[in-house]
């Protein structure tokens, strides 16, 4: 697994947003197959929440606080692309 251990120190690199990111941003680390879990909390503001993702290197990004429609809707994306990945890999590993 060498080439997983310097793709995991590459990936600091690039990341640009650690905290009150958009959920975009952490859409698009989920579609590259970054995140290894992901979960909500709860914002001071009621109805909303942020998502703190974490990381095949570790380490961890936030989103900022949305309302909870959208974090739902980007919880599903995220969700759904780590789904994807997961799958890619197992498929890669068993074929």
């Amino acid at each position: 697994m060498v080439g997983e251990s310097s793709r995991n120190r590459d990936l600091s690199k690039y990341i640009t947003c650690r905290f009150d990111c958009s959920l975009r941003y952490l859409e698009a680390l989920a579609l590259n197959g970054f995140v290894e879990k992901v979960e909500v909390i709860n914002c001071d503001r009621p109805k909303f929440k942020k998502i703190k993702l974490y990381l095949s290197n570790g380490k961890t990004v936030e989103s900022g606080c949305y309302l909870d429609e959208e974090v739902s809707i980007s919880l599903r994306i995220i969700s759904g692309y780590m789904g994807l990945y997961r799958n890619k890999l197992f498929k890669k590993n068993s074929g």
